[in-house]
């Protein structure tokens, strides 16, 4: 059964280490053609985690370096922990290495098909969550025949745990409810990026502003207020010492010729 949603963990859900794996390589990526493409390769090359360790231990990182350097720093390492842990006993992906909440939900939902819990969970990886919720309608609705042997095992399950119509239709609406939240919530989140930038952007052009009239010499307030003052006179007035020797020497001048 594929969602609209087209998420890899559909492809790789009937392979625990592939789909383990492929989340730790993903993650912090931005997806896409970029990041699939070495991830695809990667898998070719080495399907299981025994492929991996034998290659780490023949011939070291590097070949596995080269093939995930598009996906960051350390992904070989990464995903070396990763695959030791694998094959050790463990009873959540949570204990593995690299492997956070959304392995967890992905693990629950594709390889365990518990998307009714997964859908329920709140602290539940929004896009997991939002496929959780689309596979919890899916089913219950019916109408696709890759889903009818699924929606018969559920049914079944329901019909043993005693659960009624009324809690199936329940579902529905809660389901309808988690995904309208998820969409919201990725509504919001654009919103508060879009503000967040346009914000940075006003930062930035003030600090632009304010350098470039601190380079470029006075404000245009201060020149007006330059412009707008009186020019002096051309004329000096005469010192004041200046003009008391002036005044001896004349005094001088007239008692001589008495």
């Amino acid at each position: 059964m594929v969602s609209p949603m087209k998420m890899f963990q559909e492809t790789y859900g009937y392979d625990p280490w592939k789909l383990l794996s492929g989340c730790v390589l993903s993650s912090r990526t931005s997806g896409g053609d970029r990041v699939w493409g070495p991830i695809r390769a990667f898998f070719e090359r080495f399907p299981t985690p025994t492929a991996v360790l034998d290659e780490a231990e023949a011939n070291g990182l590097a070949g596995m370096e080269e093939m995930l350097k598009p996906l960051g720093l350390n992904r070989e390492r990464t995903i070396t922990r990763a695959a030791e842990g694998f094959l050790r006993v463990w009873d959540r992906p949570s204990e593995l290495y690299g492997c956070g909440k959304f392995a967890e939900d992905s693990w629950l939902a594709f390889c365990h098909g518990e998307v009714r819990r997964v859908a329920k969970d709140p602290r539940a990886d929004r896009n997991v969550r939002a496929y959780a919720a689309w596979a919890v309608k899916a089913l219950r609705g019916g109408g696709a025949a890759a889903a009818a042997a699924a929606s018969q095992a559920e049914a079944e399950e329901d019909e043993d745990s005693g659960e009624s119509d009324e809690d199936e239709d329940e579902d529905d609406e809660e389901g309808n409810e988690i995904l309208v939240q998820v969409l919201a919530d990725a509504v919001a989140r654009k919103a508060r990026a879009a503000a967040q930038a346009s914000d940075r952007a006003a930062r930035m052009a003030r600090r632009r502003a304010a350098s470039a009239s601190r380079v470029g010499g006075p404000s245009p307030s201060d020149a007006g207020q330059d412009e707008a003052a009186p020019a002096p006179r051309a004329g000096r007035a005469p010192k004041r010492g200046a003009s008391t020797k002036a005044a001896s020497g004349s005094k001088r001048a007239r008692g001589g010729r008495g």
